[in-house]
């Protein structure tokens, strides 16, 4: 058995990753962002796609998420291209992880 993918965020972000098997669920606010987020919860997935411009909005709710360890919440650069908050969080998360920053110099 498979882990189930999930994307939420602009359709024309989320689309190319219906290629890949992932479910989509098109939203244009945090509001729906988080009710498909409460849906998701509810269902067997692993991984969820979502873009990094949204993550901040959504930040509380994301952070209970979190204290589980699935699903594993992924964010992806939105239609504007990359905040730079999903690497300022995996830089975090990493040094949390390791330590020490070992991403200084990016």
């Amino acid at each position: 058995m498979g882990t189930k993918i999930a994307s939420i965020g602009e359709l024309d972000v989320i689309l190319p990753f219906k290629a890949i098997g992932a479910d989509i669920y098109p939203v244009t606010t945090p509001d729906e962002a988080r009710e498909v987020l409460r849906e998701l919860l509810r269902k067997d997935v692993g991984i969820i796609l979502i873009p990094d411009d949204l993550v901040p909005k959504i930040s509380d709710f994301l952070a209970e998420i979190r204290k589980e360890p699935l699903p594993c919440i992924l964010p992806i650069p939105g239609s504007k291209g990359s905040s730079g908050f999903a690497l300022k969080e995996m830089r975090e998360l990493i040094k949390k992880a390791v330590g020490v920053d070992i991403m200084k110099n990016t």
